[in-house]
């Protein structure tokens, strides 16, 4: 109960300007957590107008802009229950938002059996919308997911991993198991582990953070016992790819050190693989 008392109280006094400010002014162009080209923060007047002119295409258009009220109005009431239920996480608004954009492109549908000067009007809204959202998809390059939780870098490794081990290039490779470089919060990695073990493949994670600012003697401390295992991580985990450095997923393969008792991890012969290669391919040892 106190909880919902709280949650009240924010959404009722907090959250709406919350929301519009994160939607709309804070956003750079296009949405968060998305890849796609929604038109950015011009999204509302663009949907208000898509409303207008589906209102301007029916055949009643009160009758119209009235059950359009009461989608809205549903909607809205059912996501701020689903606020006070769960959370105020923004994406949890994202059903609602779609759902209205989708139900204003209703004009398109008729648009053709419209006397010629609606017609007219409606097609160049139409393509209005369409040209702005072609021009949208510059803002997208070399745009990622601006959250922690959208760990692209990590899926690419385990993806390549995952394929790695179920051709048998893995095994061709002459090691047992996999060390991967993965995100601080990955939120995929208990899938991907949980399948790569099923496969017999031994896993063991190592943090970015510390990876990319120790580098070699993080994966010494990682190390288990003595046999070879294949180091994975992304190229673009810590930096820009170096000049002449693979842009993707990338691999070194270490020996073992079985024969020697008294050999350490410096002893290990170290071959750089080229995994994000459609086969893993050597391409330096030393």
């Amino acid at each position: 109960m106190m909880r919902l008392v709280g949650g009240w109280e924010y959404l009722s006094k907090v959250f709406p300007r919350q929301w519009f400010h994160d939607f709309v002014i804070a956003n750079p162009g296009s949405w968060h957590l998305l890849n796609v080209p929604p038109l950015g923060g011009c999204v509302l007047p663009v949907v208000a107008g898509t409303w207008m002119c589906s209102a301007l295409a029916a055949d009643r258009p009160v009758r119209y802009v009235v059950r359009f009220a009461f989608l809205a109005v549903t909607l809205i009431c059912l996501s701020a229950l689903q606020h006070l239920l769960t959370d105020f996480s923004d994406y949890r608004d994202f059903t609602a938002i779609f759902a209205l954009m989708v139900a204003g492109l209703f004009f398109v549908l008729v648009a053709s059996r419209l006397p010629r000067m609606r017609r007219t009007v409606l097609f160049v809204y139409a393509a209005g919308v369409a040209l702005f959202n072609y021009v949208d998809l510059g803002v997208l390059h070399g745009r990622l997911h601006a959250t922690a939780d959208y760990a692209w870098r990590s899926q690419a490794v385990m993806e390549r991993l995952l394929a790695m081990v179920r051709s048998g290039e893995v095994s061709r490779l002459e090691v047992r198991r996999a060390m991967v470089v993965l995100d601080d919060f990955f939120p995929l990695e208990q899938f991907y582990l949980e399948a790569l073990d099923h496969l017999g493949m031994k896993i063991t994670v190592v943090r970015a953070t510390p990876f990319c600012s120790g580098g070699n003697e993080v994966v010494k401390r990682s190390a288990e016992g003595c046999e070879g295992f294949l180091l994975v991580w992304h190229a673009r985990q810590c930096r820009s790819p170096e000049p002449g450095r693979l842009p993707g997923v990338v691999g070194r393969a270490y020996g073992p050190i079985c024969s020697d008792p008294k050999a350490e991890f410096t002893d290990r012969s170290a071959t750089e693989v080229a995994v994000d290669a459609p086969h893993a391919t050597f391409v330096r040892s030393w």
